[in-house]
């Protein structure tokens, strides 16, 4: 079976449904197969090909061949082209795409797209069932989307006579065909549509959704009178995805009151050609954390994983008639690496102490992506590309946490990134303790006491640290601290002068440890034993 459009239907379909754009940045992008090999032909009377080759002449992909086809009074005439890959078999349900600049009027003709299974230079090959779809971009060119049914070689367009009388015109630019790969993931163009009736509803700015730009954004309106209908916008790319490729949706909503359950109205459908391989619901991505952002308009992003399940397509479906979702903007649909993981996925949180750095590391799920660290959950500053970011020291205030993002594309070059992943980071109080700065003991006294006040968050160790010049003290390493006073050990042959030393508490559950708190000890010289004369008088 084969799709036959006519003018009305291509017509009808633009003006209640389908606006498309084509959003390759250069053509010939990523690892293409052109069609090389060409047949052509007309049917009837005042039909033509012109410049047959030039569609297959892939060192100059401005150049099209032009197919004309003509009605006039009791004669008319289509014409076709076919177009093969002779080095190429694809595989049922694959897709290829053919660039055609259609005239702005058929005349009431039309353009049909087949598939063919053993096509070459001189044989036209097997039919094969196939459906198409078209995609316009902004500048007026039309891609058209070709997938066979079962293995085929060759794609055939047929423009049949006008049925008014006159002359149409189709330009066949070139066919092509992308396999899977890792470079960033193009979309081709976006179509909308739905099912049932509604009031006014509809996709507004449908290209604002596949233009690479997070601050425009389309919008899915239910309208009213619309329970029962459904409004979606879709996005196509130009091959299927890699296995455990995310497909990612970024979408806001107008200020107000949300519930998380509203979201399970919207839809993320995966297709394969027109085959639909997997779905799920954007409200079972999010979290209850989520709604304060939302609430107050900013975006989000979400990634969906669909298993091992390929797929070329992305549709974004909502159920109308929940007046909260009536207005649902989607800032970008794309097709990224899943996002990565993390060893602590917030709520839980890393813990460090207070004015310490934080090493975060994460683990890439998509084979050969990169990934990026950010500072907000949205836009923010990229701070790192890398597995592994050591933050900034985490002067966080008690009870507060510092939160960290990250997110995985394909390489440094690519746009899209997959949802981010938030990380908490949370700094624990140092403990605290006041000391007596000096105490002055005699020479020779082998311990003296440390009285100490005020301490703070619970230390229960102690460490001293005597400087270069405290010849004979002994350094103390987490010792337990006293419930009063500390005992210091004075080497009995300390000469007199000054001995200096810093002592920190530490904090055992936390590990957190005091800044060094200065303190010394001033050994005084022992007076010297006076001297004694002693004089006797004796009586006989």
């Amino acid at each position: 079976m084969y799709l036959t459009v006519r003018i009305i239907s291509i017509f009808r379909a633009i003006a209640l449904c389908l606006l498309f754009l084509f959003g390759v940045k250069e053509e010939g992008y990523g690892q293409r197969v052109y069609a090389d090999t060409q047949q052509s032909g007309t049917t009837g009377t005042g039909a033509s090909v012109t410049n047959p080759t030039y569609s297959v002449a892939i060192n100059n992909l401005s150049d099209y061949t032009r197919l004309t086809a003509s009605t006039a009074l009791v004669v008319s005439g289509g014409s076709w082209q076919q177009l093969t890959f002779s080095t190429r078999t694809f595989l049922a349900n694959s897709t290829v795409f053919v660039k055609i600049n259609v005239a702005s009027s058929l005349l009431g003709g039309g353009i049909t797209a087949q598939t063919y299974a053993g096509s070459n230079a001189n044989t036209v090959g097997t039919l094969v069932a196939s459906q198409s779809v078209f995609f316009t971009s902004v500048d007026g060119i039309t891609y058209l989307a070709v997938t066979g049914s079962s293995s085929f070689n060759a794609v055939r367009i047929t423009l049949s006579p006008p049925a008014l009388l006159g002359t149409s015109t189709a330009d066949i630019y070139y066919a092509f065909y992308e396999p899977t790969n890792r470079a960033c993931a193009e979309v081709l163009g976006t179509s909308s549509g739905g099912t049932g009736i509604s009031l006014g509803g509809g996709v507004t700015n449908p290209l604002n959704a596949v233009d690479n730009n997070l601050n425009t954004y389309s919008s899915l309106n239910g309208g009213i009178l619309g329970i029962g209908y459904t409004i979606s916008q879709t996005a196509y790319f130009s091959n299927v995805s890699n296995a455990g490729d995310a497909a990612t949706v970024t979408f806001s909503l107008p200020p107000s009151l949300l519930q998380l359950s509203l979201f399970n109205n919207v839809n993320i459908n995966l297709y394969n050609g027109n085959t639909l391989v997997n779905s799920g619901t954007i409200g079972s991505l999010l979290s209850l954390d989520l709604l304060g952002l939302l609430r107050s308009g900013q975006r989000y992003t979400v990634s969906y994983v669909p298993g091992n399940a390929a797929f070329d397509r992305i549709e974004v479906g909502m159920a109308t008639g929940v007046s909260l979702l009536s207005d649902f903007r989607i800032h970008e649909i794309q097709r990224t690496p899943a996002k990565p993981n993390v060893p602590k996925v917030y709520p839980l949180a890393e813990v460090v102490c207070y004015g310490s750095t934080a090493l975060l590391t994460a683990t890439p799920t998509s084979s050969e992506s990169i990934l990026r660290w950010y500072n907000q959950v949205n836009d923010g500053s990229l701070l790192l590309e890398g597995n592994q970011y050591t933050t900034p020291p985490i002067t966080a205030s008690v009870g507060d946490t510092a939160f960290f993002y990250v997110a995985a594309a394909w390489s440094s070059g690519c746009p899209a990134e997959s949802e981010r992943v938030k990380i908490a980071v949370i700094a624990n109080p140092l403990p605290t303790i006041t000391l007596s700065n000096s105490l002055d003991i005699c020479s020779g006294e082998a311990s003296t006491l440390l009285p100490y006040t005020n301490t703070t968050n619970d230390p229960s160790q102690y460490s001293i640290i005597w400087n270069g010049s405290s010849t004979g003290f002994n350094n103390v390493t987490d010792a337990i601290l006293p419930l009063d006073n500390i005992t210091l050990s004075i080497p009995v042959n300390a000469t007199a002068g000054t001995y200096t030393g810093t002592l920190r508490v530490k904090n055992v559950t936390t590990g957190c440890e005091s800044a060094m708190v200065p303190f010394s000890v001033i050994v005084h010289a022992k007076p010297s034993t006076p001297n004694l004369n002693i004089t006797t008088n004796s009586q006989y």
